[in-house]
């Protein structure tokens, strides 16, 4: 009887051990909040913790490099804010002189990433998303057609297309405001555009209205396409033709369009493509590695077979 009372007050002891122990560790997780508040540096991983934290003037190395976005408050401020902020040092310091979604990388589950965009990062003006595109995470961004500095930042910079959404990350409500804003901007001349040379086949306007003579004195440079698309085709070489007749204007005029950058140049034509001998990598054939494994197979079935027989 003793034994028994002995072991019950042992493993009583035991449990309020524990109990108190519990007790101290839920004590010390709730003073480290605390602890960590209390040093300047530290910032917790939440957006508006970061926005204060940017403003204070903390650098980016101590600050957290997950936030999450999640239920986050999506008010976008007005135009002239954006337009003040893309000129302002913290915007600088942000970026580092990069486009706005250069550091950015969508999550996704697996290996590739999705075929299509997200097609919005916000539902109730809040964020549905703990990793938003670069314009949604960013209320200082604001995509219109007279806030040219952005609208630039998703343009190739050599063919000044507009970059695809599994470049830039943009969700599909943002691409499509960036579309539109980037069309009424061509369209009032605040953005640079390229114009495609048309090439014309002057006998198909003036056929009823000039004679056969006429025609044939009127040089259209151009042929009728040997393949089955029935483009026209430039005569003869029409570019370098042009090319050197714009190298004779005035040197100002010469200038001038060469900085335009809309007509070719005579450097631009004549000079040669680079010619780069690449050696094509040997594709084995399947065909005669299938029927060297059979013959592979059937003369192991037959050196089988005689070991067999002579056994």
């Amino acid at each position: 009887m003793s034994h028994l009372v002995n072991m019950f007050a042992v493993r009583s002891a035991v449990a309020t051990f524990r109990l108190l122990k519990f007790h101290q560790i839920e004590k010390i997780l709730a003073c480290t909040p605390r602890f960590f508040a209390s040093d300047p540096t530290y910032v917790e991983p939440t957006a508006t913790a970061y926005r204060a934290a940017m403003k204070q003037g903390i650098p980016l190395e101590d600050l957290p490099m997950r936030v999450n976005f999640r239920g986050k408050p999506y008010k976008p401020v007005s135009l002239e804010e954006s337009l003040q902020y893309l000129s302002s040092p913290e915007y600088q310091e942000l970026y580092r002189g990069k486009p706005v979604w250069f550091y950015h990388r969508r999550n996704y589950k697996g290996h590739f990433p999705p075929k299509y965009p997200r097609k919005s990062c916000t539902r109730g003006h809040k964020l549905i998303t703990s990793n938003p595109c670069p314009i949604c995470r960013d209320e200082y961004l604001v995509i219109d057609h007279k806030n040219v500095e952005l609208l630039k930042q998703f343009l190739h910079p050599l063919s000044a297309d507009i970059l695809e959404p599994k470049v830039t990350g943009l969700c599909e409500a943002q691409h499509k405001a960036l579309l539109l804003a980037i069309e009424m901007a061509r369209d009032m001349g605040t953005i640079q555009m390229r114009l495609p040379f048309r090439l014309f086949d002057y006998t198909e306007y003036y056929r009823d209205k000039v004679s056969h003579e006429e025609l044939r004195q009127l040089a259209s440079n151009v042929v009728k396409a040997s393949g089955s698309g029935g483009q026209l085709e430039p005569l003869d070489d029409i570019y370098q033709k042009a090319a050197r007749s714009l190298a004779n204007l005035p040197p100002t005029v010469s200038r001038l369009l060469q900085q335009s950058a809309l007509i070719p140049h005579i450097e631009e034509v004549a000079a040669e493509p680079p010619t780069a001998e690449i050696e094509r990598p040997k594709m084995p054939n399947r065909y005669q590695m299938e029927e060297a494994y059979r013959k592979l197979q059937l003369r192991r079935r037959r050196s089988k077979s005689i070991l067999l027989d002579n056994n």
